[in-house]
């Protein structure tokens, strides 16, 4: 009784392993290849180092030549990705088309990436299972972290002057809970301004000459004579490059001060020091060549608008995040593995008991 049972069960498995075989087969016949997908991961490659990302479980699971439950995991985990590409394709028109290719499997909005903040980048904190145990995370490592968070703030700035609005800026930092790093928005944003309305760019407001003109330095208030903000504004309206000169005809500075006049608000290059980044920015502003600028601020006035950083901003966070997902989907397949192994290996004991509990009840 208990040989013919044995075989029995050697039979169901055999037969299972084949139709299993079979469908695997099929399935990778029918699916195509995502780009960023782990292909044959091997452990000591993909598996993250415990220095980066906690304990993270790294098992040698048993094979068996008959079920390759590998093959599928990866199938179902292709069909769920050409599932989500298909629903994202809009989401792609976000970013010019030379970038499209470089982006793999990840379709990730502005939106989409400040939504992840505190789960795959910034400031992940690690969870817990209903056990108490640290579950595993799987986030960006410290140097991916610094060097896209730089960028990302990079590119809040940009909004914030391309917007003439500096609550553009604040509100994406508000959002990634980066409250801390608001002076990123300040920097330079008045000094830009005033060029904006010195210019008379679009989006020029008189309340950005009135900011400007009450933070001047003390060294200027001593050699400009009475003059008031009105008089100061209607004057930089003109163009900061006759600024000096009307000063002067109007009995603002004397003739003697013009030249350290020139300095601040420039006709020509020759006025600037090497030091003194607005009277640069001046130039390039009213020149409008971005060749003269000295700090990004006035770059991103001139271009005027943040296409070139937003796509850095996207491919820089997509190259981490296909990293990580790559290595979450990794353990997702090995933890299914070894779910169905155990289960495989609960039913030959269950069969095996089973088998000796009729043979003691033969003896009987």
């Amino acid at each position: 009784m208990k040989k013919y049972l044995i075989v029995a069960i050697i039979a169901i498995l055999i037969i299972i392993g084949i139709a299993i075989t079979i469908k695997n087969k099929n399935t990778n016949t029918k699916t195509t290849t995502i780009p960023n997908q782990p292909q044959n991961i091997s452990q000591t490659e993909q598996m993250p180092s415990p220095s980066n990302y906690g304990n993270y479980p790294v098992s040698t699971f048993p094979t068996t030549s008959q079920i390759d439950y590998k093959a599928i995991a990866e199938a179902e985990l292709k069909k769920q990705e050409n599932q989500k590409e298909q629903s994202n394709t809009s989401n792609q028109q976000n970013l010019p088309s030379q970038y499209m290719q470089l982006m793999g499997g990840c379709n990730k909005t502005i939106d989409d990436i400040i939504k992840d903040y505190g789960k795959v980048w910034g400031n992940v904190k690690p969870e817990r299972n209903k056990k108490g145990q640290l579950k595993d995370t799987f986030a960006f490592t410290k140097e991916e972290n610094e060097n896209f968070i730089k960028i990302f703030l990079k590119y809040a700035k940009c909004e914030g002057i391309v917007n003439r609005n500096k609550e553009k800026c604040y509100s994406l930092l508000k959002n990634a809970a980066f409250n801390k790093n608001k002076n990123v928005c300040e920097e330079y944003f008045d000094d830009i301004m005033f060029l904006v309305y010195s210019s008379n760019k679009k989006g020029s407001k008189y309340e950005f000459c009135r900011k400007f003109f009450s933070r001047m330095n003390s060294s200027v208030s001593k050699k400009v004579r009475n003059v008031k903000e009105e008089t100061f504004c209607e004057m930089a309206k003109k163009g900061i490059s006759d600024l000096c000169s009307n000063f002067a005809k109007a009995g603002l500075i004397t003739y003697q001060d013009i030249d350290w006049c020139y300095k601040i608000f420039p006709d020509k290059i020759d006025r600037c020091s090497a030091e003194n980044e607005f009277c640069f920015n001046a130039i390039a502003v009213t020149r409008n060549d971005i060749n003269y600028c000295r700090n990004d601020a006035c770059q991103f006035l001139i271009k005027d608008n943040c296409d070139d950083i937003k796509s850095q901003v996207i491919l820089t966070y997509c190259n981490s995040y296909s990293r990580v997902e790559g290595m979450r989907k990794s353990y997702e397949q090995n933890e299914e593995m070894k779910q169905k192994i155990l289960e495989l290996q609960k039913q030959i004991r269950g069969g095996t008991n089973a088998s000796k509990e009729n043979q003691e009840e033969n003896e009987r």
